[in-house]
């Protein structure tokens, strides 16, 4: 069924809170509750996710601060270049490559001596929450992301070199994916609806744009992706009534919205944020009931760009409400698809729906993999006229695996 943003929110409030009372009866507060007591009921995690919604309750939207490292000089900033090379030592974003693969070919660690690793050091967030960043390489800084921070660190000793702390109301799901470097500046979604910009070497932000509805429940928890001056993100949260699936190009430089793409139907109401990329999508594979707006098409995870030919592969998430679908009679375009868009005007290509119909939150969650590969000419899967071909891989994730 349904839910409104403000109602899921008060429900979530409503449960920490008895959670509070159960961890003061059982004398959490002073350290009066054992280990087993704390892993059997979750007391431990659901005071401290509690403590971080109260905190953030009445702060200030756009709250910054910023911990330096007096000892930290910060590496020179390279001049713009060819896109990494899969070899390179650095993780520039959340899939290594602009084409998701993943593959790093350094060979320090192998099957030989896997065994003998052990930990060099920790780097402690003093969170605790929901931790899903994917850690990003880039000139010896390792940066990261919580919901509320980001931050840069040595990854020989861990020792922080900046840490930028944002204030800002808690969000339903306590969740961020981690950033993506570009030219000097480091960019990262937030739970409230925006992207935000830093600079590498000071954490200092540089620009914020917003990109999501957070009164309806729209957030960021994907890590971006850079390329040519550009910025793609999309926004989360279709779940949620009335809640839709963007996706966005930003200018690197100052968060400009370049386009804009709605991943389900544009109806009367919806805000218009920058150029419209264009679309054939109409409300023709909806069919919806009376009273039930169309809603999903979240973006949740990262995307995946071919540079060759400039097509960026959006995953698109479940439509809502998740698990009725009888009030959305058709096939629901463009969830549970990857959206092939032209990545420097936003205007539709292709798409591929895994999912039709979708009633089981199944989500197409997964970044697509580009990959190079020989293919015999005449091949039967493929019948293509040269010897080698570019193959897109597709995952779905359910929401059960912890796609948030």
């Amino acid at each position: 069924m349904f839910k409104t943003a403000r109602e899921t929110e008060m429900n979530r409030s409503l449960g920490l809170a008895s959670i509070l009372v159960l961890a003061l009866d059982a004398g959490v507060v002073g350290g009066g509750v054992t280990s087993a007591l704390a892993d059997e009921a979750g007391i431990e995690a659901r005071v401290g996710e509690l403590r971080g919604a109260i905190l953030s309750l009445f702060a200030p939207a756009g709250a910054v601060a910023t911990e330096t490292n007096p000892n930290y000089k910060g590496a020179a900033v390279p001049a713009p270049a060819a896109p990494t090379s899969p070899a390179a030592a650095d993780w520039p974003s959340y899939n290594k490559t602009l084409t998701s693969e993943r593959f790093s070919d350094l060979s320090q660690i192998n099957t030989k001596n896997v065994a003998k690793l052990k930990v060099l050091c920790t780097y402690d967030t003093w969170r605790l929450t929901s931790f899903e960043t994917g850690p990003i390489m880039v000139e010896g800084a390792l940066i990261g992301t919580t919901e509320f921070d980001i931050f840069s660190i040595d990854p020989s000793t861990c020792a922080e070199n900046w840490r930028t702390h944002e204030e800002y109301p808690a969000y339903i799901i306590p969740t961020n994916r981690g950033a993506a470097y570009l030219d000097g500046r480091l960019f990262r979604g937030t739970d409230d609806g925006r992207v935000l910009a830093y600079d590498f070497k000071t954490g200092k932000r540089l620009w914020e744009t917003t990109i999501g509805d957070v009164k309806k429940g729209e957030d960021v928890p994907a890590a971006p992706i850079a390329w040519e001056g550009l910025v793609f993100v999309g926004n989360a949260g279709g779940d949620f009534k009335g809640a839709k699936g963007h996706m966005y190009a930003l200018d690197a430089r100052t968060g400009k919205i370049v386009w804009q793409f709605f991943l389900v139907p544009k109806t009367e109401g919806d805000i218009v944020r920058g150029p419209e990329g264009a679309s054939p999508l109409d409300t023709s594979t909806w069919k919806n009931v009376p009273g039930a707006p169309i809603s999903g098409g979240g973006t949740w995870t990262s995307t995946t760009l071919d540079p060759a030919s400039g097509l960026l592969y959006v995953p698109v998430g479940n439509p809502a409400p998740d698990y009725d679908n009888s009030v959305r009679q058709g096939d629901n375009l463009f969830t549970g698809s990857v959206v092939v868009l032209d990545a420097r005007t936003g205007a539709y290509k292709n798409h591929f729906q895994l999912v039709p119909r979708d009633w089981h939150d199944w989500d197409v969650s997964n970044p697509p993999a580009l990959i190079k590969t020989g293919g015999a000419k005449g091949s039967w899967r493929w019948r293509q006229r040269t010897d080698t071909f570019t193959a897109l891989i597709l995952l779905t994730t359910s929401s059960c695996t912890g796609r948030r």
